[in-house]
């Protein structure tokens, strides 16, 4: 156990310091309290009410999204939105077109097996996603989805968690996934040769 030590200042130093401006830089800043307002008059604080606008963030319109599940998180990085969402599909499934449209089909008899895996999206609006190709993970069409990381590895552990973006760490680093259920979704080895991340 270590200790810090406290030191007191006298009350007009205090008062100094609270009064000295707040360098906040080119920042934006959310305004949740009176933090950054010294005075004010004839004005108040309240919150925006959200409404309804009737725009679908994310439609399930991919073969491999037989469901689109609870697990989703969005980071804001360079002007450009980025969202890692959970979906289900099936171990067995296979894509067939009929009429131009994909539809996927179970070749086996019996319930399908649900398969979790988490994909990815890009706006630049926060309305309007885009699914690109990542050429990560062959499943379906091979490294032609939207596909992160799949479940399944490592001993079947399934994607539960979130991607965050570490801008402090190195530029090969800085996305970084964090589960709920386990230390390690999956083992460094297995991430690496199937090219899921950059480092593990």
């Amino acid at each position: 156990m270590s200790l810090v030590p406290v030191v007191c200042l006298d009350r007009g130093l205090s008062r100094s310091r609270e009064s000295d401006p707040l360098d906040v830089g080119f920042e934006k800043q959310l305004f949740v309290d009176r933090r950054f307002i010294e005075t004010s008059r004839g004005i108040k604080l309240s919150l925006h009410c959200p409404r309804m606008t009737g725009e679908k963030t994310i439609v399930r319109d991919r073969p491999w999204e037989g469901y689109i599940g609870e697990w989703h998180n969005v980071a804001e990085h360079e002007g450009r939105y980025q969202m890692w969402y959970e979906a289900w599909s099936d171990y067995e499934a296979v894509v067939e077109v009929r009429d131009g449209v994909e539809y996927l089909v179970t070749p086996r008899k019996g319930v399908p097996r649900a398969r979790r895996m988490l994909c990815y999206a890009t706006s630049r609006n926060g309305i309007q996603w885009e699914k690109p190709e990542l050429g990560a993970v062959d499943y379906i069409r091979p490294r032609r989805n939207n596909v992160v990381l799949p479940t399944g590895e490592a001993g079947g552990r399934e994607v539960l968690g979130h991607v965050f973006i570490d801008p402090s760490a190195p530029p090969g680093e800085r996305y970084k996934f964090f589960g709920s259920d386990d230390i390690h979704v999956l083992d460094a080895k297995t991430a690496r040769e199937k090219g899921y991340v950059d480092h593990a």
